[in-house]
C-alpha cells in the first residue's frame, strides 16, 4: 500500500496522483494501480510521470469507472500499487532528443527529461492542452503543445539524433516510418491493456520481429529494430 500525498488536477479530465514510494523507478517503467472498488479487480497500468525524493507522480486521464475512482482519492488515503514494472527507456543525454507524445502518452517523457540534461524537445498532441504548459513550466524540457491535427507534421525529423514516442498507434507508426526513412534511432513505449503487469497472464502480447512479446515484461519500451509496427 502507498500513502497518497496529494492530487494535482491539470484540467477537467487529467490528474497527477502523488504517492509515497521508496523504490526508484527507471524512466519508461509503470505501476499497476488498483481501484478500491472490489468489483474492479484488475489494476490499471500507469506510466511514471515523475519521481523525486520518495515521491512518485502518476499522470492519468479519467476515462472510466476505475480512473473516476482515482480522481476522488484524497491525501492521507492508502492505495494499492505494484511496481515498478517493465523495461524503460535508455536515456541519451549527449544526443539531441525529440519526444513525440499523444494524449497521456506524454507521461513517461516528463521523468525522462530529468535524465537528458535539458536537451529535450517534447512534441505533445492532445485534444485538450489546457493547463499543461503552466503545470510543466519548471521541468527541463522544451514543450510544444498542439491541439488537434497531426503532431508529427510539426516535427523536423532531420533535426534530431534520438527519438522517443508514446501515444496512439497511428501516431507511433508514423514516427516509426519516418525514423526508418531518415535512419534515426527510436524507442517506442507501447500502451496495452494489462492483467497482471509482470508477464503471467499473457493479456498484453504484441507481435515483434522475432515472435510474440509481452508488453509488460519485454517492454513497454522497444527499440525500432524490434518491431515491424507499433
Amino acid at each position: 500500500m502507498a500513502k497518497i500525498i496529494r492530487q494535482d488536477q491539470i484540467n477537467e479530465s487529467t490528474y497527477v496522483l502523488w504517492l509515497e514510494e521508496k523504490s526508484v523507478p527507471k524512466p519508461g517503467q509503470f505501476y499497476m494501480v488498483y481501484p478500491k472498488d472490489g468489483a474492479k479487480l484488475l489494476g490499471r497500468p500507469i506510466s511514471v510521470f515523475d519521481y523525486h525524493e520518495g515521491q512518485l507522480g502518476l499522470l492519468y486521464e479519467v476515462v472510466g469507472g476505475g480512473t473516476e475512482e482515482f480522481s476522488k482519492l484524497e491525501a492521507g488515503e492508502d492505495l494499492r500499487i505494484l511496481g515498478p514494472y517493465g523495461r524503460g527507456f535508455t536515456p541519451y543525454p549527449d544526443k539531441k532528443v525529440a519526444c513525440i507524445a499523444g494524449g497521456v502518452g506524454l507521461a513517461p517523457f516528463i521523468y525522462l527529461s530529468r535524465f537528458l540534461k535539458g536537451n529535450t524537445r517534447v512534441y505533445f498532441g492532445t485534444r485538450n492542452g489546457q493547463g499543461f504548459a503552466d503545470y510543466l513550466k519548471d521541468y527541463p524540457l522544451d514543450l510544444k503543445i498542439q491541439e488537434g491535427g497531426y503532431i508529427t507534421d510539426a516535427v523536423d525529423f532531420q533535426a534530431y539524433d534520438q527519438f522517443y514516442t508514446c501515444g496512439p498507434r497511428v501516431m507511433m507508426n508514423v514516427v516509426l516510418d519516418r525514423c526508418r526513412q531518415e535512419g534515426k534511432d527510436l524507442e517506442l513505449s507501447l500502451e496495452e491493456r494489462m492483467g497482471c503487469g509482470f508477464g503471467a497472464c499473457l493479456a498484453c502480447t504484441c507481435q515483434g520481429k522475432e515472435g510474440r512479446k509481452k508488453v509488460c515484461l519485454d517492454g513497454p519500451v522497444f527499440a525500432k529494430e524490434e518491431l515491424d509496427h507499433a
